[in-house]
């Protein structure tokens, strides 16, 4: 498949630092199979990267209307509402239709965790992040997630 050639030439180039490629490569992806959601999602993470904040949610909401199920595009919609809309409850929403799709996908439990954090769900938050470790965490994440869960349970 051609789109799909396009779009890890795109993967690659924004590995490699060339973001302007990358967008071109996503953006030739999406007109040679607008069905294919993933080109969406990661065009998305640019746009939001640039501040193209309303580009970035249209995206967003393609690559999941393309495909219910991306739960990488839920995921991703899910963390640009607190960061970029400060929405943590519609954040909260897609964490778990992302989570629905995918149980196994320590992400989305480590941010729905932080966005329940952030609406002072304690319990449910604590539980999510604790998900997250058993499934498997980032690197990246794991000291976030120890830190919150340290403030939480003192509380």
């Amino acid at each position: 498949m051609v789109a799909r050639a396009h779009f890890n030439r795109g993967i690659s180039q924004e590995a490699k630092g060339r973001l302007r490629q990358a967008m071109q490569d996503y953006t030739d992806a999406i007109k040679l199979n607008p069905q294919y959601s993933p080109p969406y999602n990661n065009r998305a993470l640019l746009y939001s990267r640039q501040g193209k904040k309303k580009l970035a949610l249209r995206d967003f909401d393609r690559s999941i209307e393309v495909d219910p199920t991306n739960f990488y595009a839920l995921n991703s919609r899910g963390r640009f509402y607190p960061v970029d809309r400060a929405d943590p409850k519609r954040a909260i929403e897609d964490f778990e239709r992302a989570i629905a799709a995918n149980s196994g996908f320590a992400v989305s439990y480590a941010n729905r965790g932080f966005a329940n954090e952030k609406l002072g769900n304690k319990q449910a938050a604590i539980a999510d992040l604790e998900k997250a470790l058993v499934l498997g965490a980032t690197e990246q994440q794991r000291p976030v997630i120890l830190r919150s869960l340290k403030k939480l349970k003192k509380q």
